[in-house]
């Protein structure tokens, strides 16, 4: 049966009895969860990961012949721990260190319109992170969000459809419908969306006014979810993305028809936005879901001359200058806006939090250990959320002391290349021309920021500023006329930049023994391979350990040093390589060390996935069908 035939017999026989969910009086998730958004191609996999987004050469360190449309600064601090690991291994350790920050579960953007091959790869990590959570048996869930943006011209109803079937069936099939997928208290797989009006032509098209005059419109797009659904031979629930996040009749409409309802991180700040969406979520009985994001900067360029964006590696980005482009920033007054928006999600008592992102680095919206976010952003997500949850235990096992600024002040943004403006301004500009101070304590304490005293911290969280000058960054806590806590933070502030790093930098009291914490993760899985191949006593584990903890920490001190220098960088970080490798010699006999060298270099050379628009060599997509489906 073709889809315009099938689709039509749906609508007329679900919207004469279309599936009411209006005032349900069950809760709809079966816990409160941090849900956050995960890009499943960016880890260190050495086999699926895209490298070129995960490594300094091709970050930061990029030559501006081979930008191409994007001017990224991030560093993922993986990249200094380990070498690439198997995908496994890669995989684990994401969700782990997710989990460790206070995360529940990823969350993956399918788009319909993307490329077939990229998606096809993407598919294929987002299934393995399924599976390993399953083989590995780690208490975590996942989830998808459908973008359903689409061009009418280039892409139909039924091919977009077809799309939609074929995506649902790879991701549940090949995942054997996981009980890692994220359910509700009917046990039906939850399923965001993203324009979801764009199903169906006339809705993508119809404006605010015609859906208050055809509401019965907003069942004939459920309808086709709820066909969809019957077609993938599943249990779906659908949370539908509104458009109108301050329309509460027509939230109240789509409530109606749909169990569950978001608003897009953008709409997040309009002013009433968030009370409207809480409002009527309460007054339907429907859950309340907070979106949450930490920063924010582009990497797309933006040419100057039209302001217009710039696709990456199209034909247009081949030998851009960065005297002729820009970047968008927006002003979130350092961590302010996060911790409001985390403590919004307290004062609603909201069902989900919504966090943007966990590594989508290229918005700078991560909290994934990264060397300019750090470690701070999952502790503040984990303090929110233990109050958010109502959890009995809330003392704290460490005090927190967090510095954030940025590298420079705003007044050089026309100065740096590439340069930065604000696409908005959600504060007074200026306002993050600051040094912000975050205190989390378990008793009242003096907080000194280079050496003036900023004021009393009560217990609990409280946040202080203190003037943007250049130099060293030190900050302290005292207590009795003592100092409890002090560090120096290892970045600058710069004067007179001439190269673009506008992304927040966040230090803690805590970096290093988290780092370590971190690294020792995945040095159980390279300790585990050197296991394998080479003879390791007790005694050179820890020699070996001890020699990759020092690489780590002196890599991550010559990104804040010379990081906006990738000359010098380069310079610096070959020198640790060989100070390692010198380590390690001492721990191998002379033919083992050779191997190991080969080894190593091999590991340091592998870039990954090179191209993700070209075919998977061996599609395990393509078995999806073969497998048994189950009515689940």
């Amino acid at each position: 049966m073709n889809f315009t035939l099938t689709l039509l017999l749906t609508l007329i026989l679900v919207l004469p009895h279309y599936k009411s969910y209006a005032q349900e009086e069950h809760p709809f998730f079966k816990k409160k969860m941090v849900i956050a958004l995960n890009n499943p191609i960016l880890n260190l996999s050495a086999e699926k990961a895209y490298l070129q987004q995960m490594r300094y050469e091709t970050l930061f360190g990029q030559k501006e012949s081979e930008m191409k449309g994007r001017y990224r600064t991030q560093q993922p601090l993986v990249s200094f721990m380990v070498n690439p690991m198997s995908t496994e291994d890669a995989l684990e350790f994401e969700i782990q260190t997710a989990k460790e920050m206070g995360i529940d579960g990823f969350k993956f953007p399918i788009s319909v319109s993307s490329n077939k091959n990229y998606i096809d790869r993407y598919i294929s990590n987002v299934i393995q992170y399924v599976n390993t959570a399953n083989n590995r048996n780690l208490d975590f869930n996942f989830s998808i969000e459908l973008m359903l943006d689409r061009n009418p011209e280039s892409m139909s109803e039924k091919r977009m459809y077809e799309i939609l079937e074929l995506r649902l069936k790879q991701v549940f099939q090949n995942t054997k419908y996981s009980d890692k997928w994220l359910r509700n208290t009917k046990n039906e797989i939850v399923i965001f969306t993203s324009e979801p009006l764009d199903v169906l032509d006339k809705t993508k098209v119809a404006k605010q006014k015609d859906f208050e005059a055809q509401p019965e419109m907003l069942q004939e797009v459920s309808a086709v979810f709820d066909s969809l659904a019957s077609t993938v031979k599943s249990k779906l629930a659908f949370v539908f993305e509104t458009k109108y996040p301050l329309d509460e009749q027509f939230n109240a409409e789509v409530l109606k028809v749909f169990p569950a309802i978001s608003q897009n991180k953008s709409t997040t700040t309009l002013e009433g936005s968030v009370e409207a969406m809480k409002r009527v979520c309460d007054k339907n009985k429907k859950p309340f879901i907070q979106n949450v994001f930490p920063d924010h900067l582009s990497s797309q360029m933006n040419l100057k001359a039209s302001e217009k964006k710039i696709d990456e590696k199209s034909e247009e980005s081949k030998g851009l200058k960065l005297d002729d482009v820009f970047v968008r920033t927006q002003n979130l007054k350092l961590t302010t806006t996060y911790r409001a928006l985390l403590n919004d999600a307290i004062e609603n008592d909201a069902a989900m939090i919504h966090l943007s992102s966990w590594n989508h680095f290229d918005e700078a919206s991560h909290i994934a250990p990264e060397a300019h976010h750090g470690f701070g952003y999952g502790i503040l997500l984990r303090y929110y959320k233990k109050i958010w949850q109502k959890q009995e235990d809330l003392s704290l096992n460490r005090e927190l002391l967090m510095t954030s600024y940025k590298a420079y002040h705003s007044k050089y943004f026309s100065k740096t290349n590439p340069e930065v403006k604000y696409g908005v301004n959600y504060f007074e500009p200026g306002t993050e021309d600051s040094i912000e101070v975050v205190t989390l304590l378990s008793e009242p304490a003096e907080v000194y920021c280079n050496g003036k005293l900023l004021g009393i911290a009560p217990e609990g969280i409280n946040a202080f500023y203190a003037p943007h000058q250049k130099g060293e960054v030190i900050v302290a806590l005292r207590r009795k006329s003592r100092d409890v806590m002090r560090y120096t933070t290892p970045k600058e502030i710069q004067e007179n930049p001439t190269k673009m790093d506008w992304m927040t930098y966040s230090f803690t009291n805590l970096d290093k023994k988290m780092g370590l914490y971190f690294q020792k993760k995945v040095l159980d899985f390279e300790m585990r391979q050197m296991y394998r191949r080479f003879l390791v006593s007790t005694d050179n584990d820890k020699l070996w350990r001890t020699a990759l903890q020092k690489r780590y920490l002196s890599k991550v001190e010559a990104f804040y040093e010379y990081g906006n220098v990738p000359q010098k960088f380069f310079s610096v970080s070959k020198k640790i390589e060989k100070r390692y490798q010198e380590e390690v010699k001492k721990i191998l006999d002379q033919f083992q060390y050779k191997v190991w060298l080969e080894m190593e270099e091999n590991a340091m050379k592998n870039q990954g996935v090179t191209n993700m628009n070209l075919p998977m060599e061996k599609n395990v997509l393509e078995s999806y069908n073969a497998l048994g489906i189950d009515d689940i």
